[in-house]
């Protein structure tokens, strides 16, 4: 759903004219450049090796790992418990 639809009016060609020229052009297109570098470089370090997204997804990997092999070890258990 567009800005338009959520707020139930038609947005106008100038109004959109407007918003590009300031998204590409002057000091609000150069702030929301630095900004967007920003969030860039960001994103860049958390998905790299040792970033925030990396440890998580490890620490995310070793519980699922962990918790499998709890899983393996209860069964081995109840298994010598019936057989034995």
């Amino acid at each position: 759903m567009s800005r338009g639809q959520a707020e139930n009016k038609l947005i106008t060609r100038d109004e959109i004219e407007k918003c590009l020229s300031e998204a590409t052009a002057g000091p609000k297109a150069v702030e929301m450049k630095e900004n967007a570098m920003k969030w860039k470089e960001a994103a860049e370090a958390a998905v790299a090796e040792g970033g925030s997204s990396d440890w998580n997804i490890r620490y995310f990997t070793d519980d699922i790992v962990k918790a499998n092999e709890s899983e393996i070890a209860r069964k081995c258990i109840w298994f010598e418990r019936e057989s034995g």
